[in-house]
């Protein structure tokens, strides 16, 4: 059982009605009679944060993983079952599936947790899973960066702005390769007379980063071009790609990029 546990039980005590947005559950049926089917699998969240760092767990009834995030990084598992006293590491020598599946929920469940409010949506609206269908386009374009991405379009708000305006983006996106860590994204806006501002962001509002991406999934990164008070007349062209250190992706067609390896998504003319 958990902290999430206690809140439910209470109002199951007090006889209220079940709130769905309790992550824990009444532990009353397993005080009242026979326990609950996932009692041999359900795993409960343990975390403890400290200056010496941070550790993040999932028990069981057979197995203890334990993260420990920082400052090393690394990974210990347990068979409870066998090995009560927690006194012989299992991670590095068994491959224990059970292990390594609590690995995986442990480390998802904790990507979760450090979205701030309103992620869920956003992300909804934002990340298309695999098999469905993604809002298309308003300009829809047919370029790839490198295997792993291709861009399918963008939305403009306008064609044309002034000095002052601001202007709203949505670039769509389509994963076919998965990226290892270290990628990022860049977006540079080119105006008149070779000037140059960088845009870059992590895309859905920091949510949605390169190593996050996975093969199928469809994105659309919605971000703002505020053009400032003094911004000369003329055409303005947006830029993006995907860059690890000093290696970028290479862009095709040939047609839409440059020689920097960027892809030229929009434009868009300033009046004076």
């Amino acid at each position: 059982a958990g902290h999430v546990d206690i809140a439910p039980t209470l109002v199951n005590l007090a006889r209220g009605h079940a709130e769905p947005s309790f992550i824990g559950r009444s532990l009353i049926p397993d005080l009242t009679g026979p326990p609950a089917p996932d009692t041999d699998t359900r795993a409960v969240f343990q975390e403890v944060t400290s200056e010496r760092g941070k550790k993040r767990a999932f028990v069981t009834t057979r197995r203890h993983l334990i993260w420990n995030e920082t400052p090393s990084d690394t990974t210990e598992c347990y068979d409870r079952t066998r090995d009560p006293a927690e006194a012989h590491d299992i991670w590095d020598v068994s491959g224990d599936p059970l292990c390594v599946g609590l690995a995986r929920d442990l480390k998802r469940l904790v990507a979760g947790l450090a979205f701030p409010p309103g992620s869920a949506a956003k992300m909804a609206a934002a990340v298309t899973p695999p098999g469905h269908s993604a809002p298309a386009p308003a300009h829809p374009l047919d370029a790839r960066l490198g295997a792993a991405i291709a861009v399918r379009g963008y939305d403009l708000s306008a064609a044309e702005a002034r000095p002052g305006d601001t202007l709203e983006v949505a670039a769509h996106f389509a994963v076919q390769q998965r990226l290892g860590k270290g990628w990022r994204m860049f977006f540079h806006l080119e105006g008149p007379g070779g000037g140059s501002r960088n845009l870059d962001h992590e895309p859905v509002e920091g949510l949605m980063p390169l190593e996050r991406w996975r093969p199928g999934q469809q994105i659309r990164d919605r971000f703002k071009i505020p053009l400032p008070a003094g911004a000369p007349p003329g055409v303005y062209t947006l830029y993006l790609g995907a860059y690890h250190g000093a290696e970028r992706l290479p862009v095709t067609p040939p047609a839409l990029a440059d020689a920097r390896h960027r892809l030229r998504l929009l434009q868009f003319t300033v009046r004076p």
